[in-house]
């Protein structure tokens, strides 16, 4: 079965070629092919060929990640993939360094990555959607805010990019008070389509007891304008905060780098004075070879003498 399975993801994935409507360059597009077709090989419920070649086209075509996939990856190997995986390309050095940097110091697991890069703007152009799950903690998806908790929130429960209206819609109902983000949740989760996919939200019933729903008071005219003063003068302090951990997230990243530049010029000094005597070395072994060389060419000009 290996070898006709191969033989026949040889004839797809030059057929994958051909696919012109991919904003995906050549090389890009056949290592995302084959990473979808050597997962699906490996999963033992996918043990006929035609299933296991489509799931990969499906996965190149709509962009239909599963995130265990990625997962198994580790490191500046897992940043490759994901973004192989998501946007059909590798990362820029800086995004590349940046989520290194925030896996190194435990910024953000594997899973915000991916849900952060799914939901961005360049996700939902290249329409990327999320598969895999079976269930997911009500936690990780309330971590995020205002806009992206919808879009995290449509890719995990319905596995697909927030539509236009909807998340319009929801956005204003979270912006107005009107209900908190786990009521908002649980709406999503209760709607008919995320009923037929099927997803556990774990946890949800008891963040919405633990989140009690904000008070009308902030749709009052006047008294709602200024609690909504100081509510945003307390956003605010929260978003200095967050840029006070940023600044020291960079500051660690930057002794992080300046540490490791300091080793690599501690090891090129040590490789420098290593080769310089190394050259000393042969000088003075040059200089007694080219003695000896002497010495017996005055013995051959003596011997010449003699001999005549």
């Amino acid at each position: 079965m290996n070898a006709d399975l191969d033989e026949r993801i040889e004839f797809k994935r030059n057929a994958v070629l051909g696919m012109d409507s991919l904003d995906v360059d050549n090389d890009n597009l056949l290592q995302f092919f084959d990473l979808y077709c050597d997962f699906h090989k490996k999963k033992a419920e996918l043990s006929d060929v035609d299933i296991v070649i489509n799931k990969a086209l499906d996965g190149v075509m709509r962009r239909v990640v599963d995130v265990n996939m990625l997962y198994k990856y580790d490191g500046e190997k897992f940043v490759k993939m994901t973004y192989l995986s998501l946007f059909g390309r590798i990362p820029g050095l800086l995004e590349k360094e940046e989520l290194l940097c925030d896996m190194k110091f435990d910024l953000r697991a594997k899973q915000d990555i991916i849900f952060s890069l799914a939901s961005s703007e360049e996700g939902r152009f290249r329409n990327v959607s999320l598969s895999g799950f079976d269930s997911v903690d009500a936690k990780d998806i309330l971590k995020y805010d205002d806009r992206e908790f919808i879009r995290v929130a449509y890719l995990l429960i319905f596995g697909r990019q927030a539509d236009l209206e909807g998340e319009e819609q929801f956005l204003r109902v979270l912006r107005s008070k009107e209900r908190n983000k786990p009521e908002t949740l649980k709406i999503l989760s209760e709607s008919e389509e995320a009923q037929k996919i099927g997803l556990k939200i774990n946890g949800l019933e008891e963040a919405i007891l633990n989140e009690p729903r904000e008070k009308k008071i902030y749709s009052v005219p006047v008294l709602g304008k200024i609690l909504n003063f100081f509510k945003g003068l307390k956003n605010n302090n929260r978003q200095i905060r967050a840029l006070k951990a940023e600044d020291t997230k960079l500051f660690d990243m930057m002794q992080s780098k300046l540490a490791t530049a300091n080793d690599n010029i501690r090891e090129l000094k040590l490789n420098n004075e290593l080769l310089n005597a190394e050259i000393r070395r042969n000088g003075s072994e040059t200089a007694r070879l080219k003695k000896e060389v002497d010495e017996l060419r005055s013995q051959i000009e003596l011997l010449k003498k003699e001999s005549r």
